[in-house]
């Protein structure tokens, strides 16, 4: 008897030791933490959030898009404790981000309100922004050209090696996005400019509040606006 219960002892802490090994990484896509963000009046993207990481659910990229694009935004410090799933997220992002790209002039006046001009690196056309802290920028070389929207200069962009691209598509053909993600460069689509009504298009904001780690100040930003 004493044999049976020294083994049954041996394997109870053998098991519980075990359990607590595999719980020491939190499962990210446990949805039962997950809480939806409140968006009020865009129609093309949802933000979930639990105290872990923030999932961003792109359904409108541009108009009559079938799929839709989930992006998992993990704090690096809790990279390594968090297990995932990568294959059901199109892109996962490191944050804080220490620098981007973003490829339309619909985006600019979010990324300077929430004063994140000073991590953008690259734009495409960058004759076509107005913003003049943007242009400043732009003539001291801190946001580099990168060709055109629909023909990505990669080399450059490689080059550069951003966090991550924002990217603008009228359509799901895009080559240079696909070269860019199998260099391991995230590209997260942004579809602001496919809302029907102006605080739609303003409530992106919060898009490039989870990106720039400054979603309190996107928030307030917005119901500013509203």
């Amino acid at each position: 008897m004493k044999t049976l219960s020294k083994s049954c002892i041996l394997l109870f802490l053998v098991t519980l030791f075990f359990l607590s090994c595999k719980n020491d990484k939190k499962e990210l896509y446990n949805t039962k933490e997950v809480k939806l963000n409140t968006i009020k009046h865009a129609s093309g993207f949802t933000i979930e959030k639990n105290s872990d990481y923030t999932v961003i659910k792109i359904s409108k990229p541009w108009p009559d898009a079938t799929k839709t694009y989930t992006y998992a935004f993990i704090p690096k410090e809790k990279l390594t404790t968090l297990k995932f799933k990568k294959d059901i997220y199109d892109a996962v992002i490191a944050t804080p981000i220490e620098n981007f790209i973003t490829t339309s002039t619909t985006h600019i006046p979010a990324i300077e309100a929430l004063n994140g001009l000073d991590k953008l690196i690259g734009f495409p056309n960058t004759k076509y922004i107005s913003s003049m802290p943007a242009r400043e920028r732009i003539r001291n070389k801190k946001i580099k050209e990168i060709g055109a929207n629909e023909s990505l200069n990669t080399e450059i962009i490689l080059e550069l090696s951003p966090d991550t691209v924002v990217g603008f598509a009228i359509d799901n053909k895009n080559d240079n996005y696909e070269l860019l993600q199998k260099a391991n460069i995230p590209v997260v689509f942004n579809g602001d400019w496919t809302e029907k009504t102006p605080l739609g298009k303003a409530e992106w904001i919060k898009f490039f509040g989870v990106l720039l780690n400054k979603e309190k100040e996107a928030d307030s930003i917005f119901n500013t606006i509203e």
